[in-house]
């Protein structure tokens, strides 16, 4: 179907994908395991007939027939982002490819890198995300959803003719706005729902918090761009309620998984993406990096891509489930002869630390790091003793090897590409490395 027609029926194809969504959601377990088995073997023969993926099959000696289940996808080599943003820009130079939708990563690990759709694989990201919301009982049918947007990808109307009928009602705030702006906005139309990304939320909740703004709390708040970390979880919680939606994603996947309000764990959708967990040797397992391959997205598919993230899963009966987000395979502290500290390390310590709002490590050389801490209104401690707490225990990872500087903000803000990750390396050595 040409590309302008579907960008016409857009809305019709959400609705109709999201039926179909819910049906999986809804099926019994044999039921499910068939779906997600369909669509993978579709995807694959689909993939096969691009030049792009036909020559990796090639290379490997796989055929389609050699890929039955998502624990075959072993077999075809992984694929990098470098590998994917070179294809996508041969498919965007193509006359036959100028309607289709581009979206753009924030950047985060790099230069930003675009992502190509057609409008019906975007409908079905929009779709998968209308989805997680009613898995977690929020209906955006009927409610009234607030939702940031950014000058990073491109976005459908949303004052359309079923929404000004009070179906899917939406309205816009832009991240760039400030933090009076965006409470005053949340705090009259009074959203059910708030989807902003992660560090959007905190900038806004620590704002009202020590401006003694009180804020509306929505029923849900969805989570956008990052992981929510323990701490930023508490700030989250204390401003916006209970509601936490936290959806797990990626701008090449869409929605991956979703963590429940109060639940621990997060549900792959399994039926839109095959989730596979790879050791240092590219070995199945349940605990490493991230390896994910689409199984909705046939005109631009993803096989075997690298995320760059860790994560923990576990088989259950109903699927697969990540018990917890490492976070990325670079969120470390290096040292001068090639070893480092990971980060799950350091975040338990931070975590452990109740008197913090935000926490954000600068590594200077391999010698000095630099720690940003935001301190919790009413805490009983002083910062020389938050500093005294947190030294020995940081000294211990870090093996005597870094000196460290604290530095005291009223927030830390999101970097360029509008996140906060915990460890930053800003010296050459190292980032001619990365």
């Amino acid at each position: 179907m040409n590309y302008k027609i579907q960008r016409k029926l857009f809305n019709l194809e959400t609705f109709i994908s999201l039926l179909k969504f819910r049906v999986y959601d809804k099926a019994a377990n044999r039921k499910r395991e068939q779906i997600r088995n369909k669509n993978l073997r579709r995807m694959i023969e689909e993939a096969y007939k691009i030049p792009f993926y036909r020559r990796r099959f090639d290379e490997a000696g796989v055929t389609p027939e050699d890929i039955k289940m998502k624990e075959d996808l072993t077999k075809l080599p992984l694929l990098t982002k470098e590998e994917y943003r070179e294809w996508i820009l041969e498919e965007k130079n193509k006359e036959e490819n100028k309607a289709c939708m581009i979206m753009q990563t924030s950047g985060s690990s790099g230069k930003p890198l675009e992502v190509l759709n057609t409008p019906f694989e975007y409908a079905k990201d929009v779709a998968n995300i209308l989805r997680s919301w009613l898995v977690c009982g929020a209906n955006p049918f009927w409610l009234k959803t607030v939702t940031e947007a950014d000058n990073s990808s491109e976005t459908v109307g949303y004052e359309t003719f079923i929404q000004k009928l009070g179906i899917l009602r939406r309205e816009i705030v832009n991240e760039d706005d400030e933090e009076e702006k965006i409470i005053g906005f949340i705090n009259e139309y009074k959203p059910n729902i708030l989807r902003m990304y992660k560090s959007e939320l905190v900038r806004v909740g620590i704002y009202a918090k020590k401006k003694h703004i009180k804020m509306h709390q929505p029923d849900y708040y969805v989570v956008l761009g990052e992981n929510v970390d323990e701490i930023s979880e508490r700030v989250l919680r204390e401003m916006y309620g209970e509601g936490l939606i936290n959806l797990y994603g990626c701008v090449e996947a869409g929605g991956i998984a979703v963590r429940l309000p109060g639940d621990r764990d997060y549900e792959v959708f399994e039926d839109a993406v095959a989730l596979n967990i790879y050791d240092e040797n590219n070995k199945l397992t349940n605990r490493g990096r991230v390896i994910i391959s689409t199984l909705y997205k046939n005109k631009f598919p993803l096989i075997n891509y690298d995320l760059n993230d860790m994560a923990e899963v576990e088989e259950t009966d109903r699927g697969l489930i990540i018990k917890e987000i490492l976070g990325r395979t670079d969120d470390d502290v290096v040292y001068s002869d090639g070893t480092s500290t990971g980060w799950i390390r350091l975040w338990h310590i931070a975590c452990e630390q109740q008197d913090l709002l935000q926490i954000h490590m600068i590594q200077q050389s391999y010698t000095s790091i630099v720690i940003q801490l935001v301190k919790k209104d009413g805490s009983s401690k002083s910062k020389e003793q938050i500093e005294a707490e947190l030294t020995p225990k940081l000294n211990t990872e870090f093996l005597e090897r870094l000196t460290i500087e604290y530095q005291w903000l009223d927030f830390i803000p999101a970097d360029e590409n509008g996140k906060t990750k915990l460890i930053e390396k800003t010296f050459k050595d190292v980032q001619k490395q990365i």
